[in-house]
């Protein structure tokens, strides 16, 4: 079974990862944040009480739990330490707000994983 990249340790994981442009944001919430406890109420509520993290980085900070690697195959990944799966969210829809998924060869970290390979 490959490694899944999104939690391979072996990468070169740096912190302070931030998003340069919006799409690339989004990406990242829908495949991270739309599936963490931590913005349960910005999901479930008028946008009050949502992550932190979340916030400060739509400030321009750049954000220690927020890492960043790149794979052998140079595929760039993200991933945030502070991640918590909610397990209330509805995973037999698409997740909130999102855009079409990110790159191909890696699957989100909420994908149930299998034993065969893709």
């Amino acid at each position: 079974m490959p490694t899944d990249p999104f939690f391979d340790e072996t990468l070169n994981w740096k912190p302070g990862w931030r998003p340069s442009n919006g799409t690339e944001g989004r990406l990242f919430m829908a495949n991270w944040c739309d599936f963490c406890i931590h913005d349960r109420k910005a999901r479930t509520e008028p946008f009050e009480g949502g992550c932190e993290l979340i916030l400060r980085s739509l400030q321009g900070e750049r954000i220690e739990e927020w890492l960043d690697a790149q794979t052998p195959q140079g595929w760039f990944v993200q991933r945030c330490t502070a991640f918590e799966d909610d397990k209330t969210v509805d995973r037999t829809r698409p997740p909130f707000h999102t855009p079409v998924s990110i790159h191909p060869i890696v699957k989100p970290p909420h994908a149930p994983h299998t034993d065969k390979e893709d």
